[in-house]
Formats: structure tokens, C-alpha cells, sequence
């Protein structure tokens, strides 16, 4: 199990169970818009963002801490989780909520 990305799945789905709620800061800037994705498991605030990059195969840049997003995205949080729930749980469940920070 060396690829990053079944490492990344392994360990969100810890981490997340359908139904949660993950919280997301969005900064948007001229070209894209940068999206840090947090959860709180045992009263810790965890910043997932780069295992959620891998897992989706977005591009996460380690200078803004954050996710990058094409601008065309209308609600970029919104996308990200929902892409997250779909690959986590295959979308046939209860569906993993966002809010945004």
C-alpha cells in the first residue's frame, strides 16, 4: 500500500464517516481560489486538506496551505466535498456536510 493516494483514502475514512461535517476556509485570489478542509475528531482540529488533494487528485499548495480550485467553480467547498463524499463512500449514503469558515 505504498500509493499516496489509497494511504490518503485509508486514512480520511478514519476520519470521516458519512454524515460528519468537514469546514473549509476559502481564499479566493486573481486566478484561482484556495480552499483549506479541516475536521474536528476527538475535540482536535485536523487540517486534511492535502490527504483530500490526493485523494481527488486536485493540486494543493503547501505556500497557502490550501487546495487549489479553478475560478469557475461557483461554490468551491461545496464541489470539494462532494467529490470527497463520492470518492470516500461512493455517494450511496448519508452525504458528508460542509461549512464554511
Amino acid at each position: 500500500m505504498d500509493d499516496p493516494a489509497i494511504q490518503s483514502n485509508a486514512l480520511l475514512r478514519s476520519l470521516i464517516q458519512p454524515g460528519d461535517t468537514v469546514f473549509c476556509v476559502e481564499r479566493p485570489s486573481a486566478t484561482y481560489n484556495y480552499v483549506e478542509v479541516h475536521v474536528v475528531k476527538d475535540s482536535e482540529v485536523l487540517a486534511i486538506g492535502y490527504y483530500v488533494s490526493l485523494v481527488l487528485g486536485s493540486t494543493y499548495d503547501r505556500r497557502v496551505k490550501g487546495m487549489r480550485m479553478e475560478k469557475f467553480y461557483n461554490d468551491p467547498s461545496a464541489q470539494i466535498v462532494m467529490e470527497l463524499n463520492k470518492a470516500l463512500f461512493g455517494g450511496d449514503n448519508e452525504p458528508i456536510r460542509h461549512r464554511v469558515l
